[in-house]
């Protein structure tokens, strides 16, 4: 619960900075519509809520508060990743703690790499097409490329968000575990939020009638369900990692004595 109240905090300030990157990119469509596509396929009053957003930061933002918007939006956004520590913190186990100074700047670099890990995945997705073209052109390449790119940037995506994952699982947590046990705990993580996309959607269509008891305020109570299941992906993984390195570590205790 207190990871899904920092993501929160730190979501809407994340868009902000992601309609910045994004709108720098040559792509054609309209970038609050295509950020909130991911939304919109888990439920459309989500999808609607986070692009009535994006399309209302689009129209009151000024241009020559550009930097201003984007150092205030990356000091809340980095917020999430505060809460991600602390509850990593509590299902890997504490070790020894830094400083607040490089906390707060560890927080900040993380966001702003995966601001970056995201703004990649954004462009395979909706500008893959595009990119497809100009390495075709770069390098001479068939047709068949093209096709084939369709297909690879999925894979692309997804091995994208596992090293988000395990970058966080390196990074957030005061204790370090070695890598082998990151990458454990990164699978049912990216497995975790692959599946929730498709079964959210289903058991809103078919059991949750959220907006038959929340009215109006369905986009925000189900946006809050939903990172509040992210969160749970999150942790789950973390503690996955954590009990295998216990595992082993008791293992190797008890074939040495």
């Amino acid at each position: 619960a207190q990871m899904t109240y920092y993501f929160m905090l730190a979501l809407f300030p994340l868009l902000i900075l992601m309609v910045t990157l994004v709108d720098a990119l040559p792509l054609p469509d309209s970038m609050s519509g295509n950020l909130a596509q991911p939304f919109q396929q888990v439920s459309p009053q989500l999808g609607q809520l986070v692009e009535d957003y994006l399309t209302g930061f689009q129209r009151r933002r000024v241009d020559l508060r550009l930097l201003l918007w984007g150092v205030a939006a990356l000091w809340a956004a980095s917020r999430g990743v505060a809460g991600a520590r602390k509850g990593l913190d509590r299902v890997i186990g504490g070790g020894r703690r830094r400083n607040i100074a490089k906390r707060k700047l560890a927080d900040l670099a993380l966001t702003l790499a995966g601001l970056v890990l995201v703004g990649v995945a954004n462009f395979l997705l909706l500008g893959g097409q595009q990119l497809a073209r100009f390495l075709m052109r770069l390098f001479g390449l068939a047709e068949s490329f093209a096709v084939t790119w369709a297909y690879l940037r999925w894979p692309l995506v997804v091995l994208l968000l596992f090293c988000g994952v395990v970058m966080a699982y390196r990074y957030l947590p005061s204790r370090r575990l070695p890598l082998r046990y990151l990458l454990l705990g990164g699978i049912p993580t990216v497995l975790g939020w692959l599946l929730l996309g498709t079964g959210f959607r289903f058991y809103l269509r078919n059991l949750g009638h959220f907006d038959q008891i929340y009215g109006s305020l369905t986009g925000f109570f189900l946006l809050m369900f939903f990172l509040w299941l992210l969160s749970l992906c999150l942790l789950i993984g973390g503690q996955t990692a954590s009990l295998i390195a216990r595992e082993d570590a008791a293992e190797d205790s008890a074939q040495a004595a």
